[in-house]
C-alpha cells in the first residue's frame, strides 16, 4: 500500500511510486463501505485515516469526534515513540536488544479498553517515554531541559547539520486551503504534488505555532529541529490525554463542507492529513474521493526535503548518500525510499 520515494544522485530527482491509483477503489461506494475500505486498506496512520474518512463521510457528534479523536491521539502517541527509538537505533545510541525491549507492548496502546483506563493507558506512556529517553518527563518539560538530556544530546551530535536560506511556509501559516481543494476541478494534484502559490512543509514541527516559537531561540539545524518539533508534540498530545490545559494547542482535526463536497483533516504524527469526497446526491454514493498524504507535501518538488537536500554537498555520493538518508529517516519515517547514484 505504502509505496516508496526514489531519490537520485546525477541527475538529481526525487520521484514517488507510491500507489495513488488505490483510491480510485473508493469512487461508486457507499460511505459505510467506503470506510470500511479505509479502515483494511491504509497500516500507515490508519487510525487517522480511518477518522478523516468518517469526518468527510458522515455526520459525527461531538461524543464521536472526542473518541475518534482520542484514539488518533494515542496513534500519533505511539508513532512518536516508534520514530524515536528507530532514530535511536539508527544512529547506534541503543542496541537492537534494547531497540526490541523499548518497542514490545507499544502495539497494545491502540488496543480497546473498558472506560476509566485511560490514566492506566496515560501511566504506561509515560514510563516507556522515561524509559526510553531517561531523565524525560512527558507532562513538564521545555525545549531547553530536552535538548540537555544526555540521549538528545548524543543523537543531535550525530545528525548532519543543515542550515536553510529561508524558513519555508508551514502548514498552519497557510491560510484557507480547504477553500483551495474543494474549489479545485483536478482533485489529482492534491494527491501527488499539493498545489498552492508555494511548496508548504507539512510535519509535527509546521502544525503548531507554539512548537516553533519555542525551538525558535535554541538556534538548532533543521534536522535537529524536526526532531525535537516530534518530542514537543508528544508532550502537547499528552497533556491532551491527561486533560491538562495545553497554551495554544491547535485543534486536531476539522472539516469543510460545499453542497456535496467535503474536505476533512486530521493530524497525524507525520503531518495533516486530508480526505476530499463528492457524493452523489442521487445514488448517495462517491463520486469523487482523494487523499492528500503528509508524504506528498513534503517530498513535493519544491518542498521541505528537496529543499534540505539541495544543501548538501555533491562531491562524495556515499557521504551524500549517508546525509540524505537522514534527512528521509526523520523527515518521514513511515515511507521506504530507495537512492540511487544514476548516471555518472
Amino acid at each position: 500500500m505504502q509505496g516508496q520515494i526514489n531519490i537520485q544522485y546525477q541527475p538529481y530527482t526525487i520521484a514517488s511510486v507510491r500507489p495513488f491509483e488505490i483510491q480510485k477503489l473508493c469512487l461508486h461506494r457507499s460511505p459505510e463501505h467506503v470506510i470500511q475500505f479505509i479502515g483494511l486498506a491504509y497500516s500507515l496512520c490508519g487510525k487517522a485515516q480511518q477518522f478523516a474518512a468518517q469526518l468527510a463521510l458522515q455526520d459525527l457528534t461531538p461524543k464521536q469526534q472526542q473518541q475518534y479523536a482520542y484514539q488518533v491521539a494515542l496513534e500519533n502517541l505511539r508513532e512518536h515513540f516508534i520514530h524515536l527509538t528507530q532514530l535511536l537505533y539508527a544512529f547506534e545510541l541503543i542496541t537492537e536488544t534494547e531497540r526490541s525491549q523499548h518497542l514490545q507492548g507499544v502495539g497494545n496502546w491502540l488496543a480497546p479498553n473498558k472506560e476509566g483506563d485511560s490514566s492506566k493507558i496515560c501511566q504506561r506512556i509515560q514510563q516507556k517515554f522515561s524509559t526510553l529517553l531517561p531523565g524525560f518527563d512527558l507532562e513538564k518539560m521545555t525545549a531547553q531541559q530536552i535538548i540537555a538530556l544526555p540521549q538528545v544530546t548524543q543523537l543531535f551530535q550525530k545528525i548532519v547539520s543543515i542550515q536553510l536560506p529561508e524558513n519555508m511556509p508551514k502548514i498552519d501559516q497557510q491560510q484557507h486551503i480547504e477553500e483551495k481543494m474543494l474549489s479545485s476541478e483536478d482533485w489529482s494534484i492534491w494527491v501527488t504534488a499539493p498545489a498552492l502559490s508555494t511548496a508548504i512543509e507539512n510535519t509535527a514541527l509546521s502544525r503548531s505555532r507554539a512548537i516553533v516559537s519555542e525551538i525558535h531561540p535554541l538556534k538548532l539545524a533543521e534536522l535537529q529541529k524536526r526532531v525535537l518539533g516530534k518530542i514537543l508534540d508528544a508532550i502537547s498530545i499528552f497533556k491532551r490525554l491527561t486533560n491538562q490545559t495545553v497554551k495554544n494547542s491547535p485543534p486536531l482535526f476539522g472539516f469543510k463542507k460545499q453542497a456535496n463536497r467535503t474536505v476533512s483533516w486530521v493530524e497525524s504524527a507525520r503531518g495533516r492529513l486530508f480526505h476530499l469526497v463528492e457524493i452523489d446526491p442521487k445514488t448517495k454514493t462517491t463520486q469523487r474521493y482523494a487523499i492528500s498524504a503528509p508524504t506528498e507535501w513534503n517530498f513535493h518538488p519544491e518542498g521541505i526535503v528537496h529543499q534540505l537536500i539541495q544543501t548538501l554537498p555533491r562531491d562524495d555520493f556515499l557521504l551524500w548518500q549517508k546525509q540524505v538518508q537522514q534527512i528521509t529517516q526523520i523527515m518521514d519515517p513511515c515511507v521506504p525510499f530507495q537512492i540511487h547514484k544514476g548516471q555518472a
